[in-house]
C-alpha cells in the first residue's frame, strides 16, 4: 500500500511512505494499465499517478502464479515526472521510503523498481527476470499554509448548507506553528459554486474566536474554492483593492491563500477568507438584535440605535426578506437568526430601507437636506460603484452579493462590504461582461437613479481621478506578484483539476488558447488594462 502522509514541519513538508512488500502477490483494483498475464506483470513501464495527502492505493494488483522469491527494491527520483529522467537514490533499497525534507516549494516525483532475487522465472513465454516499476508519484510542498479539515465522515457527507457538527480544523502556517486546532462546524457555501462541482466552498465555524494568519479574531470563516476562476486570484485581488484603495467602505474582507486537505484528500488552492458579518473586527455597528435599555443610558430600547447588514439577492436566500417599491430584492444577512428578529424589528428595518429609496426616487432627490444624501452614505456608494464597475462584476447589477449596512451612528445606509468576484474581470460570458468595454453597474436599480444627479456624476469622476494612478500600478504589478506566490500551489491544483483550456460554465471565449496558468493571469491583466482605459475615457466628467 502507498500512504502519502503529511508532516507538520517547517512550511509543511509532505513525506511519501511506500510499503511494497508482497505486493506482487496481492490482488485488488488497479489504478494503472490492466495486467493480463505474468509476462506483462514482470516488465511494465511506469505510468503517472498523482496522489494527495492521506491517499492510500495498491500498486500491483494481479496474482502471480509463480514463486517470485524475495523481493528487492531500488528507489528513484524523477526530475520531470517521467521515468526517462529518473535518478537512483543511493541507499534507498528498503520497501518503505521517506522523502528528504522539503525546504523549498516545489513538486517532486518518485518511483520504485521491484525485482525478485531469483535469476529467472519459468513462464509460458520462457525464462525472464521478474521486475516491475511502480507508478510515478508526485509529492508537493507549495509554500502556502495548509488547512486540514476533517468531518470524521465521508467527504460526501457535506451535502448541503446546514452545519455538520463535530468536525476538526487544523491550520498549519509556513512558520512551523499550528495556529488553530479546533472542533468546528462545517457547511456548504455559495449558490452557483455549490453542488455537483469537483471543488466546493465551505463555511467553517470555530468553537471560539481566533485570529487566523493575521486576520482579525472571529468564529466564522469561509473557504472559497474559486473553482470558476482559473487565476485563483480574483477574490483575493479585488478584496485587496477594497482594503487599500477604495477605503470609503471602512471594512472589506481579507483572505489568505491556503491549501485544503479535506478528510485526508488534497482539494486544491483555496482562499481562507473573513466572512461578512456584524462583528467588532468586521462591520462594526450595534446589532439591532442585541439592543438593551443601556445603549443610551435612558432605560429605553430604541430601535433607531440598532444596526443591521443587508444583501441584495434575488434568490431571497435568507429567512427574512422583502422587496422594495422599485423592485430591489433585499434579504437580512445579519442578524442571521430569524428568531432574534421580532416583527417590530423587521418592520423597522424595512421602513429604513424604503424611506431611503423613496427619497432617492422623489422629485427632490438631489436636495442635500431632503434627498438621498440624507439617507445614503454617498462616499461609500461611490467607492462601491467604482470597484464593481471597474471589475464589471456581473452580480453587482443588484442581482446578488450586493451588501449594505445601516449605521445607527449617522442614521445612514452604507454600501459594502464587497464580496464575490470569482466571475468578475471578464470571467463570465453573460450580459457582455466578458467584454472590457461598456457599463454594467450604471444600469442597476438605485445606481441608475444616482447617475441622474450631475453632482453625483462629478463626484464619481473626481474619485476615479484620485485613485486611477494607484489602480493602474496595482493592475500591472500586484496581480503578477500574487500569481507568482501561487506558482507551486496552482500547479498541484490543476494536476488535480485539469480544467485549463477546457470549458466550464460560464467560461468566456478564448479559453481554448489559455492552456496554462500564466496565460490566464496574462488574460486577466490584459482585460483590466483595457477596462481601465475605457472607463478613464468614458466616465462622465459633468
Amino acid at each position: 500500500m502507498l500512504h502519502l502522509l503529511e508532516k507538520k514541519g517547517k512550511g509543511l513538508k509532505w513525506y511519501v511512505l511506500v510499503s511494497l512488500s508482497l505486493l506482487l502477490l496481492s490482488s485488488c483494483t488497479t489504478f494503472g494499465p490492466t495486467i493480463s498475464d505474468t509476462a506483462e506483470l514482470m516488465n511494465i513501464s511506469p505510468y503517472n499517478q498523482s496522489l494527495d495527502a492521506g491517499d492510500s492505493v495498491d500498486l500491483f494488483c494481479n496474482t502471480v502464479p509463480v514463486d517470485v522469491g524475495v523481493l528487492s527494491y531500488q528507489w528513484f527520483e524523477s526530475l520531470d515526472g517521467t521515468a526517462e529522467n529518473g535518478r537512483i537514490i543511493p541507499g534507498a533499497t528498503a520497501p518503505v521510503y521517506a522523502t528528504d525534507t522539503f525546504t523549498q516549494p516545489g513538486i517532486r516525483y518518485y518511483y520504485c523498481k521491484i525485482t525478485n532475487t531469483k535469476d529467472s522465472i519459468n513462464t509460458a513465454d520462457g525464462k525472464i527476470r521478474a521486475y516491475k516499476f511502480s507508478p510515478i508519484f508526485s509529492v508537493a510542498y507549495t509554500g502556502l499554509p495548509t488547512v486540514y479539515l476533517n468531518t470524521h465522515t465521508a467527504t460526501s457527507e457535506i451535502t448541503d448548507k446546514e452545519y455538520l457538527e463535530n468536525c476538526s480544523f487544523t491550520l498549519v502556517p509556513t512558520d512551523d506553528s499550528i495556529v488553530a486546532d479546533d472542533e468546528v462546524e462545517v457547511k456548504g457555501h455559495g449558490n452557483s459554486t455549490w453542488g455537483g462541482k469537483p471543488k466546493q466552498s465551505y463555511n467553517v465555524k470555530l468553537d471560539k474566536k481566533k485570529e487566523l494568519l493575521g486576520m482579525a479574531k472571529s468564529k466564522k470563516w469561509v473557504l472559497l474554492a474559486n473553482y470558476f476562476d482559473r487565476t485563483l486570484l480574483r477574490n483575493y485581488y479585488v478584496d485587496s483593492l477594497g482594503n487599500t484603495l477604495f477605503t470609503h467602505m471602512p471594512w472589506n474582507p481579507t483572505g489568505k491563500s491556503v491549501d485544503l486537505v479535506l478528510n485526508g484528500e488534497y482539494m486544491g488552492t483555496y482562499l481562507l477568507s473573513e466572512k461578512v458579518k456584524l462583528e467588532k473586527n468586521r462591520v462594526t455597528v450595534q446589532d439591532i438584535s442585541d439592543l438593551d435599555e443601556d445603549v443610551n443610558g435612558d432605560g429605553v430600547i430604541n430601535l433607531d440605535d440598532g444596526g443591521f447588514l443587508l444583501e441584495v439577492d434575488v434568490r431571497y436566500d435568507e429567512d427574512k426578506y422583502f422587496t422594495t417599491k422599485q423592485g430591489v430584492a433585499v434579504t437580512l444577512s445579519d442578524p442571521d437568526d430569524a428568531e432574534d428578529i421580532s416583527d417590530e424589528m423587521f418592520n423597522h428595518i424595512q421602513n429604513i430601507v424604503q424611506t431611503a429609496e423613496d427619497a432617492l426616487y422623489s422629485d427632490t432627490f438631489t436636495d442635500e437636506e431632503t434627498g438621498y444624501a440624507k439617507y445614503l452614505d454617498v462616499d461609500s456608494v461611490i467607492d462601491w460603484y467604482l470597484i464593481n464597475e471597474f471589475t464589471k462584476n456581473v452580480d453587482a447589477n443588484f442581482f446578488s452579493s450586493v451588501y449594505m449596512y445601516y449605521d445607527p451612528a449617522d442614521k445612514k445606509l452604507h454600501m459594502g462590504p464587497i464580496w464575490d468576484y470569482d466571475i468578475s474581470c471578464g470571467n463570465v460570458k453573460l450580459y457582455g461582461c466578458d467584454e472590457p468595454e461598456g457599463y454594467r453597474i450604471q444600469g442597476a436599480l438605485w445606481i441608475s437613479r444616482l447617475f441622474e444627479d450631475p453632482a453625483f456624476r462629478v463626484n464619481v469622476r473626481a474619485r476615479w481621478d484620485e485613485l486611477k494612478g494607484s489602480l493602474y500600478q496595482s493592475v500591472n504589478h500586484d496581480i503578477q506578484s500574487d500569481a507568482d506566490a501561487l506558482e507551486v500551489s496552482q500547479t498541484y491544483n490543476f494536476m488535480r483539476l485539469p480544467i485549463l483550456g477546457t470549458y466550464i460554465y460560464p467560461t468566456p471565449k478564448g479559453y481554448l488558447r489559455r492552456t496554462t496558468y500564466q496565460s490566464e493571469v496574462d488574460h486577466l491583466i490584459h482585460w483590466l488594462n483595457i477596462r481601465y482605459k475605457w472607463l478613464d475615457k468614458n466616465l462622465p466628467t459633468e
